[in-house]
């Protein structure tokens, strides 16, 4: 299956906007937060186990893991599903981390397409998600990446990913965060290890980092790679449809996009709503009132109803 991605710059980040009420939008982030964070790590370390699941399990965050298919040891591939079915995102980091900018074509396919068959044979699912080892690619590699998988973390535009390494300090991300959100950038860390593999961070760091994403969680979202990607994609394809009628409003998602792949929900922003007192929502995946506006989970290709009659047609 070949994928095809569409990357957008929301001039709406910089520009000031008086709404309407009841005017309806798709936000730019999952619940309208300012910025996505998506954690990825790279080559399978043992400290993924030992310490990065069992921090973000306690700060119930999830974070994708990119992994080597050769390196991984046949007794360990059920530990490697166990966190798929637990919500983090297991990628693709070719099969043997080679540079493959130096490969020929046979040579990137064996890496790419191999890498993804076998892991989704051991895993029993879909792969969406490539890293290129040692973050390089170049036009012919991605044309492989993109027939097989949806995303590649290295692709330029598609997110702002920062490489942290030992050198990496509590000050320079606390700079690149607050960065990311002036510009409402999508801010992707790229490690290795925590106190092993390459370059390790160390685990002061990493609670660092989710204590403050934990503090601000009102503005930053944190969420894997594969879903922020569903979520972009998704909001690029999708059109509003608002029909209005006496018992209350009709809101289609119009896609054109595979909705049994681009099924993570959108947020709709209903600014300033007005609506009749008792009003009710149907066919939503939930809804939260957050001052004078209303943000509603839908999925693309649904049809959302606000009803303040009990005589809706739906």
């Amino acid at each position: 299956m070949k994928y095809i991605i569409v990357f957008f710059i929301f001039a709406s980040f910089f520009s000031c906007k008086e709404f309407k009420a009841n005017q309806i939008s798709i936000a730019n982030y999952p619940n309208d937060k300012k910025i996505a964070v998506s954690f990825t790590f790279d080559d399978g370390c043992p400290s993924v186990f030992s310490t990065v699941v069992p921090l973000f399990d306690e700060y119930g965050y999830k974070a994708t893991f990119f992994i080597t298919p050769s390196q991984v040891k046949e007794k360990n591939w059920i530990s490697w599903k166990a966190l798929a079915l637990k919500g983090y995102e297991i990628g693709n980091h070719s099969m043997s981390h080679r540079d493959l900018t130096e490969l020929d074509s046979l040579g990137i396919l064996e890496e790419v397409k191999r890498s993804k068959e076998m892991m989704e044979e051991k895993l029993k699912i879909p792969i969406f998600s490539f890293a290129p080892p040692h973050h390089k690619s170049n036009l012919k590699v991605d044309q492989v990446i993109f027939n097989y998988h949806a995303f590649s973390r290295a692709k330029e535009g598609f997110c702002k990913w920062y490489g942290w390494t030992s050198k990496t300090t509590q000050q320079i991300f606390s700079n690149d965060i607050e960065k990311a959100i002036k510009k409402r950038d999508w801010f992707v860390p790229a490690i290795h290890g925590v106190g092993d593999c390459w370059e390790p961070i160390d685990k002061e760091l990493l609670v660092f980092a989710l204590d403050y994403l934990k503090r601000n969680s009102d503005e930053i979202v944190v969420e894997t790679l594969a879903n922020i990607g569903k979520y972009k994609v998704e909001k690029g394809y999708t059109t509003l449809e608002v029909m209005d009628n006496p018992h209350g409003k009709f809101i289609k998602l119009i896609t054109k996009q595979d909705s049994d792949f681009y099924n993570f929900p959108l947020t709709l922003v209903v600014n300033n709503y007005d609506f009749p007192k008792g009003f009710k929502i149907r066919n939503a995946l939930g809804v939260q009132e957050r001052g004078n506006d209303l943000l509603i989970k839908a999925i693309p290709g649904s049809v959302i109803e606000i009803a303040w009659s009990n005589e809706s047609p739906l």
